[in-house]
């Protein structure tokens, strides 16, 4: 049975949703009160519906023809299936296969349409920077961005659904560095061979390192260490392919403003927050800890009587936040949405939030059920302060 392609479905939705809602929020009154924005939004839910019953569609056909293969015994190249079976007929257009091969993840980086996606991120990196601009009151709304944002991620959708579907993480190095060549080549700003052999050794390297990482894992491995480890090892993975690269084609991968934004930098771990972030609303520092013990008692399911037995952990877990996400309002690009927020003080959020679910799930007097929840909790909260303080 092939992997879900719920993760790789979310980088997409992660995206869209970030960008759809937060810039937004910097535009004037009146352009948010115009009828031309209110269809532009019912246009924009429209399109994003059809993306995805297409790619339901598309997952669903995946699925049935995974079921026939298993049921049919394997052809030999060129011939045709055991039974009688006719090879599927070829595309209408050729399909361009990943340019860096990995032999473990071959077969699956060879179901998705490389340039497609490429062509689609060339177009999608510039659009995400004039969101940032909208976000940050430097621009005026433009009417059409959201939907060009749209049709820009539609391949990069589908080529997601369908490497997960085959087997391999959409997260996976050997994904992400032939979607820096497929976007580089597509841009006009190719890697050049030495290049190209560089960029493959960094990530046939990680190919390795996540191969150890996830052989490492237990089953009482709690699912946000799993998650947060993830985002490390993205951030570490397009560190060291950075510096192979020319100022021309980091300007293609990073142009101005959305380098280390949750929702807009593609070309980063933090693409693995994707639907896995959310605010945790508070009113200061000394508010924040009974704020925790509500959450953790709705996702978590702990009983009520543990808040006084669980304060200690709660106040000393809000005393090593950074002072951003406690004594300041929300300040990212688009400030309150979470999605819009910077990378790094995420990163720093989430650590802090491992270190207290480990030392929850290693110390406080928690039945079963509440721990099996605890470590199930796959969500960054960041706290932010509410507006009034």
């Amino acid at each position: 049975m092939r992997t879900s392609a719920a993760a790789a479905l979310a980088f997409a939705g992660g995206v869209l949703c970030g960008v759809l809602v937060a810039p937004r929020k910097g535009e004037p009154a009146r352009a948010r009160a115009g009828g031309e924005e209110a269809a532009e939004a019912r246009r924009l839910a429209a399109a994003v519906e059809t993306l995805r019953r297409e790619n339901r569609g598309l997952r669903e056909a995946l699925e049935r023809e995974d079921a026939a293969s298993a049921e049919a015994a394997p052809a030999s190249p060129g011939e045709a299936r055991d039974g009688g079976g006719v090879p599927a007929p070829s595309p209408a257009r050729p399909r361009k296969g990943p340019a860096l091969a990995f032999p473990a993840h071959e077969a699956a980086l060879a179901k998705g349409d490389w340039s497609a996606a490429g062509a689609s991120l060339a177009r999608l990196m510039p659009l995400l920077a004039e969101a940032a601009e909208v976000a940050h009151g430097r621009r005026p709304m433009r009417a059409a961005l959201w939907g060009d944002i749209v049709a820009a991620l539609g391949p990069v959708y589908t080529l997601a659904v369908e490497v997960e579907l085959a087997g391999v993480p959409w997260s996976s190095p050997s994904v992400l560095v032939n979607l820096v060549h497929a976007t580089l080549e597509e841009a006009g700003r190719p890697l050049d061979e030495r290049q190209a052999a560089a960029l493959h050794a960094v990530a046939t390297r990680f190919v390795e390192e996540e191969a150890r990482r996830l052989a490492g894992y237990r089953e009482a491995t709690p699912a946000f260490r799993r998650r947060l480890e993830l985002v490390r090892a993205g951030d570490r993975l397009f560190a060291e392919l950075e510096p192979h690269l020319t100022v021309d084609q980091r300007a293609v991968l990073w142009p101005p403003g959305v380098r280390g934004v949750v929702a807009l930098d593609v070309f980063s771990g933090s693409g693995n927050w994707d639907e896995h972030i959310e605010r945790l609303p508070h009113r200061g520092a000394e508010d924040l800890p009974d704020r925790a013990f509500e959450l953790l008692a709705r996702e978590g399911g702990l009983r009520a009587d543990l808040a006084p037995l669980l304060r200690p952990w709660l106040v000393d877990w809000a005393g090593g936040l950074p002072p951003a996400v406690v004594a300041s309002a929300p300040s990212g690009p688009a400030a309150g949405d979470v999605k819009m927020e910077r990378s790094d003080l995420v990163l720093l959020v989430a650590e802090r939030q491992l270190a207290l679910l480990e030392a929850l799930l290693a110390s406080a007097p928690l039945e079963p059920g509440e721990r099996e929840r605890l470590r199930a909790l796959d969500r960054v909260y960041v706290p932010g302060l509410r507006a009034g303080g």
